[in-house]
């Protein structure tokens, strides 16, 4: 097969004979014309021989050895020698030039890893295709108690600075739930400041879920804790946690979303999609998915709970998305040396940042906003029909492509949540998010009663192929 590939671009090069006429008398009265097409051809061929060795990689002298370009053209006669003035010369050219870019693409094929640029490796990175079985699979691993278990220990009022908050902390991190008097007072969306409890055990009981939930699955823990002030409550303390699957992987995947709750003078608002919800999404998927999840990947999983998304008086640069604006700082200055004067932050290492926010509501409508995402938005509006096909989700529009989830549509709606920060600092960014917004936006009606399971687990089911695909697993 290359060998005509070659035998093609040399003969569509040396061409006819009146070609060769016109050639050669554009050398004669001009050798600077001559040499842009000549060299657009060598060029051509060059392309060309480079695609088909990436692809049937095989000595290039075998190909491009004396008796086999004899076999092609045959042995010139003295007469057409003299009538081609020069071709046969062009001809070894030609060859010469083949042969040099494609043995440098054979030792550069040969060599480091990283012939493409570290930074740029995630724009190479293509989706594994899973089988209709393996899909099934991903999808029935459904578990509504374990959700019902997650909300009911993070979807109640956890303002930042408040017990609830804390106790949400530690709650992500062990999945084990730690019961006492104050927890059971404060269940079901009351609100813990009703309670004479002080500022500082509340900070700490807020965070004890997230963390105890994925340091139970095995995943490494780390904190970013600092201090930021804030108009109502003045300086307070934050904490985003980050769960890594691999904590020595080169790359990730990143799922985040944020654990705290808007701060209401009734404090009454509970937060149910904004953002419960969405933790419990991502616990669930990693409790779920645990022994398909492989550890030793150089392309792992990454879960970023963010603190203090929302803002305390009115939305703006100085009063909202504190832990996203921080976490993102310290990424960005934080450099490890990989080789010789060569140095990567540790937002280098993230492929996509995957946010979801506003999650939990019936018939929630997606939309790409990035188009630098563009390819991986549309494998979750592949996945959604996938798993349509097979007949995989519940409650479910099957005979309304209009009512799906992931619309096939861009554009800009000017959102701005946690992932700003990143996506300044040039992180691909993959937003799951609704648009329109849930009607109970930053209302009280945000809470429990208002979330669709049903709709919750639809889009669990394409998360999990998302992250599948993304990671190439094998085991399922």
């Amino acid at each position: 097969m290359l060998e005509k590939i070659v035998q093609q671009n040399l003969a569509s090069t040396v061409g006819s004979a009146a070609q060769t006429t016109y050639y050669t008398s554009i050398v004669k009265h001009n050798a600077m014309l001559a040499a842009i097409p000549f060299l657009s051809s060598i060029l051509e061929m060059g392309l060309t021989l480079h695609r088909h060795w990436t692809a049937h990689p095989r000595s290039i002298f075998t190909i491009l050895s004396l008796v086999e370009v004899r076999q092609v053209y045959g042995k010139p006669s003295v007469r057409e020698r003299e009538k081609k003035n020069g071709k046969t010369d062009m001809l070894a050219l030609c060859i010469f030039f083949l042969a040099v870019i494609t043995l440098s693409h054979a030792a550069e094929r040969d060599g480091p890893r990283n012939r493409v640029p570290f930074t740029r490796e995630k724009y190479h990175h293509v989706a594994s295709l899973l089988t209709n079985e393996q899909v099934a699979t991903l999808s029935d691993l459904t578990n509504i108690t374990h959700i019902n278990e997650i909300l009911d220990n993070i979807c109640i009022v956890r303002i930042v600075g408040t017990t609830e908050h804390a106790r949400v902390k530690e709650v992500i991190i062990n999945k084990y739930r730690i019961r006492n008097s104050i927890w059971k007072k404060h269940r079901h969306d009351k609100c813990l400041c009703k309670y004479n409890v002080s500022m500082q055990s509340i900070i700490y009981f807020n965070r004890i879920y997230i963390k105890r939930s994925m340091k139970d699955l095995g995943w490494t823990i780390e904190s970013d804790v600092f201090q930021a002030h804030t108009p109502v409550f003045g300086k307070l303390k934050f904490e985003n946690i980050i769960a890594k699957l691999n904590p020595n992987a080169r790359r990730y995947l990143t799922l985040a979303c944020h654990f705290d709750s808007k701060y209401t003078r009734e404090r009454d608002f509970v937060g149910a999609t904004d953002s419960a919800v969405p933790c419990a999404q991502l616990i669930n998927l990693a409790t779920v998915m645990s022994k398909y999840l492989t550890k030793q990947q150089d392309v792992s999983l990454m879960l970023i709970f963010f603190d203090g998304e929302e803002a305390f008086e009115e939305w703006g640069p100085n009063d909202s998305i504190y832990g996203a604006k921080h976490l993102a700082k310290q990424w960005h200055n934080n450099k490890t040396a990989h080789g010789e004067g060569i140095y990567f932050s540790e937002l280098d290492k993230m492929d996509i940042l995957v946010l979801l926010d506003l999650l939990g509501a019936p018939d929630p409508t997606f939309y790409n906003y990035f188009k630098n995402t563009e390819k991986w938005y549309s494998l979750l509006v592949n996945i959604e029909k996938k798993l349509a096909y097979l007949k995989k989700f519940d409650s479910y529009s099957y005979d309304r492509p209009e009512q799906r989830y992931f619309q096939p549509y861009s554009f800009d709606p000017h959102i701005e949540d946690d992932h700003i920060p990143f996506f300044q600092k040039d992180v691909p960014i993959l937003h799951v998010i609704p648009t329109p917004f849930p009607p109970f936006w930053h209302k009280s009606g945000d809470n429990r009663h208002n979330i669709d399971l049903k709709t919750t687990e639809n889009i669990n089911k394409i998360l999990r192929i998302f992250v599948a695909s993304y990671l190439h697993l094998t085991t399922i």
